[in-house]
């Protein structure tokens, strides 16, 4: 990597140096200039990969100057200078700096510029990076590896936040250039005393049953990733012992005495308002360092519908095509369950052994799919009448349709209050039928 500095200050550029040195070794050369006109001079002979700027060099404020020269010509641009004024700090944004950091340089600090700087350079060779993932999210998830703050998932049932989760892990391993650890847990699927030991886990004797030790989601999930869903049904205990966790870094197992040291990135998804559900409001503001709302399927573009079809389709063994004109049917349903209803549809699509799926299968699906429907309905009710054929045997027919004929007016005039206009619209009965049982 080529880096170029720009600062008069001997003393602050013998401690940056030292600081580039430090952090890359051999790897990075690096370009010192303490004149703005002399750097101006020889520009276009230069081609640093990122460029640290000072701003008062031989005249006030020219660094900027050099950060428009450094900007129209595609370098990565940081301000590092001792102005903090908001007018300076608006102005070196407008120009294209990419950050504006006030002097002294701090290891932690270039730690986080050179680590943006990777990760911008590689978004802008491969966007697939992005797949999935909102453009809006993004700039947020620039430095997200380094400072690591939480990602909260939210949205509706079934709208793919899991699928969500998958997408950010695969861009953090992209990003990273390297496999990352991801762990998951869906908390309705287990115990609520069951889910502290899975995340934490427990030492053995920690609680009966614990006949041995074992580690916990944490342990698995050091230097990658912990997925926990519907986080909004973990226990207000075991939201203490995580908020603690993402705090001090350090956990203890159940039962445990030895503080365990652990470094992950946590993502949660609900799709509760965690305001509603008696959250920790602690922990709430904690998890949602990034949120992402993801937005049912109905309300998303016909753009996005698509990938998410084509996504579905692609995931078959059995490759079909779905034409346009069923596409426009299939788009047009509500879907209330979203992605995961649309899925399991698909999945029915494609079990009917056609090739291309063209508005007349859709159309022949759908009726065919009513037909069931009325025949379930016809069974069920043959079902009930079942029930009834010993009371028919040992009362007779009309005794007991006589009685059933009451109960019902009876109970649907109660239930509405004793409105008699009301009771006979429901049931559809003529009003000589309603009195005549009312009467009695």
């Amino acid at each position: 990597m080529n880096i170029l500095l720009l600062e008069d200050d001997e003393i602050a550029r013998i401690g940056f140096s030292a600081l580039i040195k430090n952090k890359s070794g051999e790897k990075s050369n690096l370009f010192e200039f303490s004149q703005a006109k002399v750097l101006l001079s020889e520009i276009d002979s230069l081609r640093p990969d990122i460029a640290f700027i000072d701003l008062d060099l031989e005249e006030d404020l020219i660094g900027l100057e050099v950060l428009a020269e450094f900007v129209k010509r595609g370098i990565y641009c940081v301000v590092l200078t001792g102005h903090d004024e908001d007018e300076h700090i608006i102005q070196a944004y407008e120009l294209g700096a990419k950050d504006y950091l006030v002097k002294p340089a701090e290891e932690e600090m270039l730690d986080a510029v050179l680590h943006r700087y990777e990760v911008e350079k590689k978004l802008s060779k491969k966007s697939e990076f992005l797949r999935g993932i909102p453009r809006s999210t993004v700039e947020e998830l620039k430095a997200y590896s380094f400072c690591k703050q939480p990602i909260l998932l939210t949205g509706e049932t079934g709208v793919g936040k899991t699928r969500m989760a998958n997408n950010l892990h695969q861009f953090f391993q992209d990003i990273e250039d390297r496999e990352i650890p991801f762990v998951s847990l869906n908390c309705n699927e287990l115990n609520e005393s069951l889910i502290e030991s899975e995340i934490f886990g427990h030492v053995k004797g920690a609680f009966t049953g614990a006949t041995t030790s074992k580690s916990g989601l944490l342990d698995r999930a050091d230097g990658g990733i912990l997925f926990i869903d519907e986080i909004g049904s973990i226990s207000e205990s075991v939201q203490k012992k995580l908020l603690t966790v993402l705090e001090k870094k350090s956990y203890f197992e159940v039962g445990g005495e030895v503080e365990k040291k652990v470094d992950f990135i946590l993502i949660s998804a609900t799709c509760d308002n965690l305001n509603d559900v008696g959250f920790r409001k602690d922990l709430y503001q904690r998890i949602k360092g990034i949120e992402i709302v993801i937005p049912s399927f109905r309300d998303l573009s016909l753009i996005d519908k698509n990938s998410v079809l084509e996504d579905i389709l692609k995931s078959s063994k059995r490759r079909v095509v779905i034409t346009n004109d069923a596409r426009e049917l299939i788009f047009e349903r509500s879907w209330d369950g979203n992605i995961r209803e649309l899925q399991r549809y698909i999945e029915k699509l494609i079990s009917l052994g056609i090739g291309v799926i063209d508005r007349n299968s859709i159309l022949s699906k759908e009726v065919q799919s009513s037909r069931e429907r009325l025949n379930l309905i016809k069974t069920s009710r043959e079902e009930m009448f079942f029930n009834f054929i010993e009371l028919v045997e040992e009362k007779g027919l009309p005794e007991v349709v006589n009685d059933f004929e009451s109960f019902m007016i009876n109970y649907f005039y109660e239930k509405n209050e004793k409105k008699a206009r009301k009771t006979i619209s429901i049931l559809k009965i003529s009003n000589n039928q309603f009195y005549k049982v009312i009467k009695k």
